[in-house]
């Protein structure tokens, strides 16, 4: 019987999802493991490439029956482990310690989860990259939004604790942060583990960028999760962070990345404040807004 259940929801995952599944399979550690795959409609080869590794279960959803709480909900009912582990499909494990600094601190009766330290690919603009440094220290946890942060990028969660509180099913994102007000306000803990770390992160232009933050806004409005004086404290300190970031990563040109950094944090902040202020915008124009375009009422 294993004792981690390791889920990866998937759709065209692409090429990079061979490295993944290598690295998931090449983990040290003394505790057995399966790997659940749940495709939701790949046209790729992200199944030929799942049925190449022992993978214990691969289940083919509809598209439409794809929900980011619903989904991981249904994991839950096929995993045969004591801890859950959450990862998305392009979140690349560095390391063959990655699980195992994971699950370690779970051993504590009254954590109930943890996640990674989320470490941007190269090949990510210099202003994602600057967004996942700040969100992902390489020691202690500081959230740009308040003290429920946690990421299903890449984390671990009790079986038990899962089947009493499950993900909530009606966001268009950060089921995640829902689920984690959820748990602390049971009086449990979550661990941020530094010393587990997936690379992740995505290269938005401008305009995706924007939706991104609109849905990411909007759901953590629709949960009370936002602090806006919090938010606004942390803003100068995130913006003049991240001139700082570009002047040590480009030197003399960091001038020349000035303006595009101030356009894309724009679209970026006007996202999310537009999303905290959904309720005063037509469903047309969330539907326009939103990635995601489910559960916009």
């Amino acid at each position: 019987m294993p004792e981690i259940s390791i889920v990866i929801l998937t759709k065209n995952a692409g090429k990079r999802f061979k490295k993944v599944l290598n690295a998931v399979f090449n983990q040290e550690i003394d505790k057995e493991f399966e790997v659940i795959i749940i495709d939701s409609g790949s046209k790729d080869k992200t199944l030929k490439i799942a049925r190449q590794f022992p993978v214990a279960k691969i289940l083919e959803i509809q598209p439409e029956d794809f929900d980011h709480g619903k989904t991981r909900n249904l994991a839950v009912i096929l995993s045969k482990g004591k801890y859950i582990v959450f990862l998305t499909q392009d979140a690349l494990p560095s390391n063959n310690q990655w699980l195992k600094n994971l699950i370690t601190p779970l051993s504590d009766d009254k954590v109930a989860a943890t996640f990674s330290r989320q470490i941007p690919y190269r090949s990510s603009n210099l202003f994602q990259q600057y967004f996942q440094f700040f969100l992902y220290p390489r020691k202690e946890k500081t959230a740009l939004l308040g003290e429920f942060f946690f990421s299903n990028v890449s984390s671990a969660i009790k079986k038990e604790i899962l089947e009493k509180i499950k993900f909530p099913e009606d966001l268009p994102m950060s089921e995640d942060q829902a689920w984690a007000k959820q748990i602390l306000e049971a009086n449990y803990k979550i661990v941020y583990c530094p010393l587990s770390t997936v690379f992740h992160s995505h290269n938005y232009n401008f305009w995706t960028n924007f939706k991104r933050n609109f849905d990411s806004g909007m759901s953590l409005e629709k949960l009370g999760l936002i602090k806006k004086s919090h938010f606004w404290r942390k803003a100068p300190r995130y913006f003049f962070g991240e001139i700082w970031f570009l002047i040590k990563r480009r030197l003399i040109f960091f001038i020349l990345y000035l303006p595009f950094m101030f356009i894309y944090e724009f679209f970026r902040f006007l996202g999310f404040w537009l999303g905290m202020h959904y309720k005063f915008l037509p469903l047309s124009w969330r539907k326009r807004f939103s990635l995601h375009k489910k559960n916009l009422e």
